[in-house]
């Protein structure tokens, strides 16, 4: 009677490993928030043990800010350049980010980065020195264009707390678009309009999709 082969397994080097566990800790985290990413359910669904993911993340605290610098990190470069790019130009650069953020993102990406861009977590609580960094970078991508927007020079927490300021409403917009209040023409059209006025320090007129309404 022949012998029954057992497969051979596949085994991973560590970076493979660790690009796989990532992977994993993403799609937990669009499927079900950062409330469902932890080292227990990330070894059940990578079918690995709890033991092999400390090898790679010492602890939750580690995991969350990992998984959150790869769900994120190439949306905020891009972001950024885009505003290293167009420094003078503002409304080009906002234009930029607003396709990113609608076109880029997955509805559970947008998900998770609004809960951790919003939530107001406790010091002590493990995802809170993740949401720290994620809301820094959210303010410094626009840092470049601040600047021109106001007029003066500031210094760099003045431009940070402007540029998270900015970086909120995008958040409105999105909001809007996805809350079916506006498109996304008319969204971009009514940010556009709030950032000029912010510039001119005057009124710039109603944007088009509220002159409509305003007759």
């Amino acid at each position: 009677m022949a012998e029954k082969k057992t497969a051979k397994r596949n085994y991973l080097n560590r970076q493979q490993r660790r690009q796989q566990l990532l992977d994993t800790a993403a799609s937990i985290v669009d499927e079900q928030g950062w409330s469902g990413l932890t080292m227990i359910s990330l070894a059940e669904r990578a079918e690995v043990s709890r033991q092999l993911i400390y090898q790679h993340f010492t602890a939750i605290d580690e995991l969350l800010l990992e998984t959150i610098k790869y769900l994120f990190g190439s949306l905020y470069q891009d972001s950024q350049a885009d505003f290293n790019q167009q420094p003078s130009d503002i409304e080009q650069a906002v234009q930029a980010q607003h396709r990113h953020y609608h076109e880029d993102l997955s509805a559970g990406r947008v998900r998770a980065l609004w809960t951790i861009l919003f939530t107001p977590y406790n010091a002590n609580e493990p995802i809170a020195k993740a949401a720290r960094m994620i809301r820094r970078l959210s303010a410094d991508v626009p840092a470049a264009a601040i600047p021109g927007l106001v007029g003066v020079e500031l210094a760099d927490d003045q431009r940070r707390q402007i540029g998270f300021m900015i970086d909120m409403l995008f958040w409105g917009s999105y909001s809007l678009v996805s809350d079916g209040e506006m498109d996304e023409d008319s969204a971009l059209e009514l940010l556009l309009w709030m950032l000029r006025r912010f510039k001119s320090g005057e009124s710039a007129g109603l944007p088009p999709a509220f002159r409509k309404s305003a007759k």
